[in-house]
Parts: structure tokens; C-alpha cells; sequence
């Protein structure tokens, strides 16, 4: 999940600007999938039509920020929607320094502060009064030795910081999207600024680069054709603006700018995850006999769980409307491509949602594990799903080895070394 400018993220980040505190918790904490699905790495492989000119521009814009060794920077995320009947026109201010490679602090107003001293990264919420911290590896140089924490937020709320961060700043903007033109300029402050055309199957997104400094000024993010595709009713408007008013690279940026230690009041939000998840009813099912049913897939076969004894089976119970459900995904799907051909048995049990919904989701999210639906929500009763996603793993006895619920930076991992435990079982 390394697109820059993700519609679907977007999309669901407009509805407020920032991170909210179920956000925080829990989405931008989602590590990406191990495996990309076969159509996405096909398009990844093959790369966007880039025009000669698009590549002139974009050519000086990698140079700038690979050049640029401190940053500091400041700006505004402008949300203007008019979706089926619900308006908003919101305007949120940011700010942020870097340091090369790996330093950095961004902080959106009335919202989270995300930054990273070279060693570790921290993220702090004073409305929720709540912190979370990540150690880096030693030696680590580069935006992929970073947890999915940073560039998920940051693709949402300072783009810029994102291309900085970046080994690769043209490669982190245009990669799996299909073409890139060059745009009009874009008059700023009486200055003409040129632009590139960002074209996703999606949407557009327009980004104009300062013509002195050949650094980003401006992105816009046009989800109106996005939103219509996912049937989200008449979407009049739908634009997603960051505007950098301030962009020095000359700025005296010192190290110790950086450090950061949690105020006293401040609670560990990965320490609370734990103990949340202690205290889930699921857990109860661990170690017990998994309850039986029959359920209908998307292809109208009815699947038995007592047919799949002998098997390791993987139940993951998820939405289209829960946003963490919609982040863990693409974890279960690179579970299922990987580990099925050995025998591992997976399903995405939809709870309570039309057959049609479910199927247009799989399809605009390129997901090819088998879907279960529940349609009453029986069966996600039954094994006390009360907060999604929950990932239950059933060893080859037909008893319940492990569940995890909510998707945690760590979840991806810990659920496939749960599933190759049941599997080397004898």
C-alpha cells in the first residue's frame, strides 16, 4: 500500500481532516501486505505512461529532494465535498522540519504529532491523550525501514514530507498510477508553476511544483470519479487540496529538534490495544471446538465447516463500512494467495451486507480470497465477533488456535506465524 495518493484513502480521510482517534488506534497502525495481488504487481511492473515532457519536470522534482537535506515547511489541507446531500468545506494548517535521511516532525493543528529522531518513531494524540512509539532497525536509511504508520499518514495529511522521506520522489509519486502528463501551469502568487496530470483508473491528481526550487506547491486530489464508482449517490464536488505556503530548504534544522518523550498523562495506545484485546469476548473460544455452520459464498456454493476438518481454516469477519476491516484486508487476501496452494483453507465472512455490495468491493479493491456472507449475522454470533475485523485461526483438530481482533502494526505477522504453527501441527 504504497500509493501516494490513494483515492480510496482519501476518500475515507475527507469525511474529517486529520486522524481521528479510531484512526490513530488502529488504521494507520496496519502494516502493508507481505504480498502485493497479481493484477496490482502486474500494473506496478509495468509503470505509467509517463509524455517526455511529464518526464522533464518530473526528472528535476526527484533531483530537488533527493538534494534537499533539511526542510521546513508549513500549509493547509482543504477538503471541499458535496456528496449525496452532505456538504463540507474545511481547511486544516500543518507544519513540519526534516532532516536527512530519517528525521522529521509533522504536526497537523488539533490533531496528531508524528515524527521520527532517527531511532524511533512516535505518534501522540493530545486529544486522546495517547502515544505510540516504534523502534527503527539499526542502521535504517530508508522510507521501507519505516512501520506503515508514517507514510499512511502522511500520504493524508503532507504529501511533500512523504517525497522527502523517499528514495525515490518521482518513483513514490507516479507508482500504480497509469499516466502522467504534463498539466497547465498553475499561476501562484503572481508566478507561473508548472504541473503534472496524475491519472489513477480512479481519479486525478494534479501536482505543481515550484519553478525555483522544483519542490511540490501544490496537490490536488479530484475523488469525484472515485466516489461515484464505489456508488456513493451524487457527488457534485469532491476535492482533496494541500497547499505549502512556506517551503525553505535553507532553514537551520538541528537534531535535537526532533526528540520527543510521552507527557506524563499520556497513555500507551499499544499497551491499551493489548489490553483490550485480553478482555475481548473471542478469546473465549480459544482452545474450544469451532462452532459449526454453513454459509452461502459469492458463487452461490454453500461452504461447511465440518467439511474442512483435517484442515487449517482462516475466518476473517469484516464490512465494507469498517475502515480497519478495509486496511487488514489486503493482509488476508496475501495470506490466502501464499498459503493456499499448501492447504490452508481461507474465507472473508461479510457480516450483513447485499451480495452485489460485496461483490463491486472485492472488485474495486482487486481481492481474490473467497467471501462468505452472513447475511443475518448469525454466525459472527456465534464466534462473538462484537468488534471487527476479528481473524479466528482453527487448527486441523476443528479447535480454535488463536483470534485476533482489530488489525495492530504487528497483526499481519502474528497471524501467519499463527497459521504456520497450526499447519506444521500434526
Amino acid at each position: 500500500m504504497n500509493k501516494l495518493f490513494s483515492l480510496r484513502l482519501a476518500a475515507a480521510v475527507a469525511l474529517t481532516i486529520g486522524t481521528s482517534t479510531a484512526t490513530f488506534a488502529d488504521g494507520p497502525s496496519t502494516a502493508p501486505a507481505q504480498t502485493a495481488p497479481q493484477a496490482a504487481h502486474e500494473a506496478q511492473q509495468a509503470g505509467p505512461k509517463v509524455s517526455a515532457e511529464a518526464k522533464a519536470l518530473l526528472d528535476k522534482l526527484t533531483a530537488a529532494y533527493a538534494d534537499a537535506k533539511n526542510l521546513e515547511m508549513a500549509g493547509t489541507i482543504h477538503a471541499d465535498f458535496d456528496v449525496s446531500g452532505q456538504k463540507m468545506d474545511q481547511t486544516g494548517k500543518f507544519e513540519a522540519i526534516f532532516l536527512s535521511p530519517l528525521q522529521f516532525r509533522h504536526q497537523l493543528q488539533d490533531d496528531v504529532l508524528l515524527g521520527s529522531d532517527g531511532k524511533a518513531i512516535y505518534i501522540y494524540s493530545e486529544k486522546a491523550k495517547m502515544y505510540r512509539t516504534w523502534a527503527l532497525p539499526e542502521g535504517a536509511t530508508k522510507l521501507s525501514d519505516m512501520p506503515m504508520v508514517v507514510p499512511s499518514i502522511l500520504q493524508q495529511q503532507n504529501p511533500a514530507l512523504l517525497l522527502a522521506l523517499s528514495q525515490d520522489a518521482g518513483k513514490e509519486l507516479t507508482e500504480h498510477t497509469s499516466n502522467v502528463t504534463l498539466a497547465d501551469d498553475v499561476e501562484i502568487e503572481g508566478a507561473k508553476c508548472p504541473a503534472l496530470r496524475i491519472t489513477e483508473e480512479n481519479g486525478d491528481t494534479t501536482v505543481v511544483v515550484d519553478p525555483q526550487t522544483s519542490l511540490v506547491r501544490r496537490v490536488v486530489v479530484d475523488m469525484k470519479k472515485g466516489l461515484q464508482q464505489r456508488g456513493q449517490g451524487q457527488v457534485n464536488n469532491a476535492m482533496l487540496t494541500f497547499e505549502y505556503t512556506k517551503v525553505d530548504t535553507k532553514t537551520a534544522v538541528k537534531a535535537e529538534q526532533f526528540a520527543w518523550t510521552p507527557p506524563q498523562d499520556a497513555k500507551d495506545a499499544a499497551t491499551a490495544q493489548v489490553q483490550q484485546e485480553s478482555q475481548n469476548p473471542a478469546n473465549e473460544l480459544v482452545g474450544k471446538p469451532a462452532p459449526d455452520f454453513k454459509l452461502p459464498s459469492l458463487d452461490g456454493k454453500e461452504v461447511a465447516l465440518s467439511d474442512l476438518k483435517g484442515k487449517v481454516v482462516v475466518l476473517d469477519f469484516w464490512a465494507t463500512w469498517c475502515g480497519p476491516c478495509v486496511q487488514s484486508l489486503p493482509h488476508i487476501d496475501a495470506l490466502y494467495q501464499e498459503k493456499s496452494p499448501a492447504g490452508l483453507e481461507v474465507f472473508a465472512v461479510n457480516l450483513q451486507e447485499e451480495k452485489e455490495k460485496v461483490s463491486q468491493f472485492l472488485k474495486d479493491h482487486n481481492l481474490k480470497l473467497p467471501v462468505l456472507l452472513d447475511q443475518n449475522g448469525a454466525v459472527g454470533q456465534q464466534y462473538l465477533a462484537s468488534a471487527i475485523p476479528e481473524t479466528v485461526v482453527i487448527g486441523k483438530d476443528g479447535n480454535v488456535a488463536q483470534v485476533f481482533v482489530g488489525a495492530g502494526p504487528d497483526t499481519a505477522e502474528k497471524l501467519k506465524a499463527a497459521v504456520e504453527t497450526a499447519m506444521a501441527a500434526k
